[in-house]
């Protein structure tokens, strides 16, 4: 189910609707509740003996996406990197988990 709803690039929401089986919400982060979404493309490819590639290409998606973004860089001397989290196509400088 999660595979063929729709993401930005690549990056699933964090929640789905029970009733409807869609997104809900409009989070996307890594942190908990969804961070095994993006291990388990990964476990999944593996464990098919890498023999289902959409597995595989949804996790390099994903990679694409998170460094797109997700990935960021805090603000003054020290030049943190961290993961934000998006709500609403917008970044919030959190990170989660």
């Amino acid at each position: 189910v999660l595979l063929s709803l729709p993401k930005k690039d690549g990056l699933a929401d964090m929640f789905v609707s029970s009733r409807s089986g869609r997104s809900a919400g409009g989070r996307i982060t890594l942190g908990a509740r969804v961070d095994s979404y993006y291990e388990y493309l990964l476990k999944q490819w593996l464990q098919t003996g890498k023999s289902e590639d959409k597995f595989r290409r949804a996790w390099e998606d994903a990679v694409v996406g998170i460094k797109k973004h997700l990935v960021k860089t805090s603000g003054g001397p020290k030049k943190l990197t961290y993961i934000a989290e998006m709500e609403g196509g917008h970044s919030i400088p959190k990170m989660d988990h």
